[in-house]
């Protein structure tokens, strides 16, 4: 395997750990609010993962990177190139992170509310709360839209500030710099 292949790789594991990290806890936050808790953001994370890892090993981001930026005929390096590539990274993940995300985890935390309400073996305060949960949760496409909007803004922030970052430690660890 070549250096430059090796380095892509290890990029694509680094920002697939940190964006799923950072978005199945915003998205958790977002999505559950009062009703957070470390296991709906393990499974959160866990599937986020997974899915950042497929798309980080299918879709060769600094080649998609490279030619957009030459595209707009600015360098890679330069703020228009970093902001490009951010932008690039962001639109190719997010969207598809967040619509899997979020019929996942709200279709999930609804068949559970709806599967306790029906065996009514809570006590009815419960069932009361349960059923004020289920009608205050957003139709899906509202939940799918918001989930997007959010998870866009914060995604563009990490990715522009934590690409070069994790760039420069592995050119650095490779021996490249």
């Amino acid at each position: 395997m070549d250096l430059m292949k090796k380095i892509s790789l290890q990029m694509s594991l680094l920002m697939g750990v940190t964006m799923s990290l950072v978005l199945s806890l915003v998205g958790t936050l977002w999505g559950a609010r009062q009703n957070f808790t470390l296991k709906t953001w393990l499974i959160s994370f866990v599937i986020s993962l997974v899915i950042s890892l497929i798309i980080g090993f299918i879709v060769p981001m600094k080649k998609v990177s490279d030619a957009a930026c030459a595209k707009a005929n600015t360098s890679p390096n330069a703020m228009k190139g970093k902001l490009l590539s951010s932008l690039i990274s962001d639109l190719i993940y997010t969207p598809v992170i967040s619509i899997i995300m979020t019929i996942v985890m709200q279709g999930g935390a609804r068949r559970s509310l709806e599967a306790q309400i029906a065996a009514g073996q809570a006590p009815a305060e419960a069932i009361a709360g349960m059923q004020a949960a289920l009608e205050h949760m957003p139709p899906m496409p509202i939940a799918i839209i918001s989930s997007i909007v959010i998870c866009f803004v914060v995604a563009f922030i990490v990715i522009f500030f934590i690409q070069p970052v994790y760039l420069n430690a592995l050119m650095k660890k490779n021996g490249l710099m």
